[in-house]
Parts: structure tokens; sequence; C-alpha cells
């Protein structure tokens, strides 16, 4: 199957439907001023923060913060799984700054 020229695959989950994922993205080289960089790097982290704290209340019930909102998901092994995307999508945008010469 494609989707927008990618060769995707359809993955078996246990519930019904379908989720359909690439199998190999298309690689970037994306030049950013390093003040845009950091907006980036904090977007990204409070994203896999909110879907780690969305995991962890699908799991527990709870989360000590009020102004908490559930990301939309039901289940906690894929919030987990969208939190460490994330997580890894950071960790390779800091490795590639620190391959640069850092900030």
């Amino acid at each position: 199957m494609t989707l927008l020229g990618q060769n995707l695959k359809l993955d078996i989950v246990s519930n019904p439907g379908q989720v359909i994922t690439p199998i190999m993205g298309k690689q970037f080289r994306i030049t950013l001023d390093g003040l845009d960089v950091g907006q980036l790097l904090d977007g990204l982290r409070l994203r896999a923060e909110s879907w780690r704290k969305t995991s962890e209340f699908l799991e527990s019930g709870y989360i000590a913060n009020d102004a908490f909102i559930c990301e939309e998901c039901s289940d906690p092994d894929e919030a987990n799984h969208i939190a460490q995307h994330y997580e890894k999508i950071v960790a390779s945008i800091e490795l590639q700054i620190a391959k640069q010469g850092g900030w």
C-alpha cells in the first residue's frame, strides 16, 4: 500500500481496525537557526511529557497535576510508545547538534 509516495504496511493489532505505519521514512536535511531548533526541541519535549503523563494516567487513574489534559488515547502502552517516539526524535536532534559542535 502507498500513501503520498511512502511504502506502508498494515500492523496486526488485537483491536478491530487497521494501523498503518511507515516502513521507512524519507530523510530530510533542514537548516534552522539555533533559536528555532531550541523552540522545536521544547515543543517536542512537551509532547513527549504529555504522552508520558497520559500513559501514567491510563495505568493508575491518577495524575497529581490538575492542569493535565489527557491525550486522546485509551491504551497506556500506545501512549507510552508515542512518548518514546517523541523522545527518540529529541535525542536524534540533540545528537546532530553535538556532532556539529553543540550550541
